[in-house]
C-alpha cells in the first residue's frame, strides 16, 4: 500500500540506455526502518545485484531516507550498460528483517536467485515487504 511505497528510479536518464551509460539510480526507503535490495534482471538470463554490494551497505535503513547508487564519486560502485541489448528489469525489495544473512553473489543465474529468493520472502513477515520494478530499454551506441 501507499504507506510502504518505495520511491525508486533513474536519476538522470529516462529508461532508455546506450552502450557504456551508467546505471544510476536513486532510491528512497519506504515509511518503516528496512533492509533495501536492488537487482537488475539482465537478458542473458543473469541477475546483477545492485545493492547491497558491500557488508556495510546490508543494513536497515531509516524510513524515507533518499540516496543514488552508482554514482561516480569516490568508492561508489557503477554498472555500465553492455550487450545484449532490449528491454531489462530492475527491482527494489524492501523488508523491516534481513532477507538474506550475507551478500548474495554479484551476478548470478537468475534461476539460483528466485530459488533463494522464494524461499526467503516465504521466511518473512509480509507485512513489513514491499516491492517496486522498472524496465529500462538499452541500445548499442550510434
Amino acid at each position: 500500500g501507499s504507506a510502504q511505497s518505495l520511491d525508486f528510479g533513474p536519476k538522470q536518464h529516462t529508461t532508455r540506455y546506450v552502450q557504456g551509460d551508467n546505471l544510476v539510480l536513486r532510491l528512497t526507503a519506504p515509511s518503516y526502518d528496512a533492509y533495501l535490495y536492488v537487482d537488475y534482471y539482465q537478458l542473458d538470463g543473469g541477475v546483477i545485484h545492485l545493492f547491497p554490494n558491500t557488508p556495510a551497505q546490508h543494513k536497515r535503513y531509516p524510513a524515507g531516507q533518499s540516496f543514488t547508487i552508482g554514482e561516480s564519486r569516490k568508492g561508489e560502485r557503477q554498472w555500465q550498460v553492455q550487450s545484449p541489448f532490449g528491454t531489462e528489469l530492475i527491482v527494489i525489495l524492501a523488508s523491516r528483517d534481513p532477507l538474506f544473512q550475507v551478500l548474495r553473489p554479484e551476478i548470478e543465474p537468475a534461476q539460483d536467485y528466485l530459488a533463494a529468493l522464494r524461499e526467503a520472502v516465504n521466511r518473512s513477515n509480509k507485512d513489513w515487504l514491499a516491492a517496486d520494478q522498472f524496465y529500462i530499454t538499452t541500445a548499442a551506441s550510434n
